[in-house]
């Protein structure tokens, strides 16, 4: 019903509102579905509200690009590129080379940018902040985790606590985009072959390392999601973190630590709430989860 009205009609409060929650949302179906997503064009920013302007920008840059952030943030790149529009790029590379399409090499430039922006949100964030965003914590101290998974603490033995349900949101965004967008440098990456911007910047062999912290951030943070306090919406904000991780976890044979999220997600998955068929932890070509390769001379 909002996108039949559009961005150029007058909205309620609460339609407002509605609006700012719908476009955090689209963070989470862009990365899934891959692909640009139907609020992305900044110009729905006029008729939501605002209640926090960093949250707003990382979503901008998330499913609009650069283009729509209006704070100080310190982007001094020209790329206008999204997440969701560039991995459907890259899945397109991989599945076949038309000619007239973008060269490996212009998305990668677009990747790579789009990581430091990032990374430059990251480091706005982290100082708004009157200490510091989140801390660790024994994952035992989690009783209503830790009854049902007492073998946690044998995989992540800490958990992270958040100062609030919605930062913690954000930072789970973050981290699921920047998994998304290590794991794209490299299979990009290995099109272009030794001569690439990760190659030459030396980055090959820190990019798993990378991206498998971003993944173990995502499940050191579900302990504090899912807490009772919370009720569905914690069980639904946590269900994207251990999907994607899991699905990293595969992609590197690591079996004790998708152990870990298929037990978790199952768990999850009893409260009816949120469901996830078998299918959806497995790696597979069409999301760009295949086993990185050694030979970076070689494409995917």
């Amino acid at each position: 019903m909002l996108l039949v009205r559009g961005p150029d009609n007058t909205y309620s409060p609460f339609a407002q509102l509605l609006l700012y929650n719908v476009r955090h949302l689209a963070v989470v179906f862009g990365l899934a579905d891959r692909k640009r997503v139907a609020f992305a064009d900044p110009t729905w920013k006029k008729c939501m509200a605002i209640t926090s302007s960093l949250m707003t920008d990382l979503t901008d840059l998330l499913v609009s690009g650069k283009e729509a952030v209006t704070s100080e943030l310190n982007l001094t790149s020209q790329s206008q590129a999204c997440v969701p529009s560039l991995l459907q790029e890259c899945d397109a590379f991989r599945i076949v080379r038309k000619r007239g399409r973008r060269r490996p090499m212009d998305v990668l430039v677009d990747l790579c940018t789009l990581e430091r922006d990032l990374h430059a949100w990251q480091l706005v964030w982290l100082r708004s902040f009157h200490g510091l965003p989140y801390w660790t914590t024994d994952v035992s101290d989690f009783d209503h985790f830790h009854k049902y998974h007492p073998e946690a603490d044998q995989v992540f033995p800490k958990a992270y606590v958040f100062q609030s349900f919605s930062s913690a949101s954000a930072q789970m965004s973050y981290w699921i985009a920047l998994l998304h967008i290590k794991r794209m440098i490299s299979q990009v990456g290995q099109l272009e072959g030794p001569r690439s911007i990760y190659a030459i910047q030396g980055r090959c062999n820190t990019l798993v390392e990378e991206a498998d912290e971003c993944a173990q951030d995502l499940c050191r943070s579900v302990a504090w999601l899912i807490q009772p306090t919370y009720g569905s919406c914690g069980i639904i904000r946590a269900s994207s973190p251990i999907r994607y991780a899991a699905r990293w976890f595969i992609a590197q044979a690591n079996l004790e630590r998708t152990q870990w999220c298929l037990t978790v997600e199952r768990n999850l998955g009893s409260s009816g709430i949120v469901f996830h068929s078998q299918e959806d932890f497995l790696p597979n070509m069409s999301d760009g989860y295949e086993p990185f390769s050694d030979d970076s001379s070689s494409p995917p």
